[in-house]
């Protein structure tokens, strides 16, 4: 990966094997959705790869599609995370 620069955008996911930095193309903001927020809507989700979503958070107009960090990073990254946390 490059170094970051002013134009990149870095998001950075806590799992339980540690922190990762992930290059994302664009990041509109950050949400807070509490428990009773969140859904698991299989009609929106069908026929997409369900490992990687957590679930639909839903509040007044905004819905966000949650990804599960455990399935976006590579098994392989969350190993070295691991080892360096």
């Amino acid at each position: 990966m490059e170094p970051a620069t002013s134009s990149q955008n870095i998001v950075v996911v806590i799992t339980s094997e540690g922190r990762c930095a992930l290059q994302v193309d664009a990041v509109s903001g950050i949400l807070n959705f509490a428990e009773d927020q969140v859904e698991w809507d299989r009609v929106l989700l069908e026929g997409k790869e369900e490992a990687f979503f957590k679930g639909i958070g839903k509040r007044d107009n905004e819905l966000a599609l949650l990804l599960d960090p455990v399935h976006i990073i590579p098994s392989s990254l969350r190993a070295r995370v691991a080892v360096h946390a």
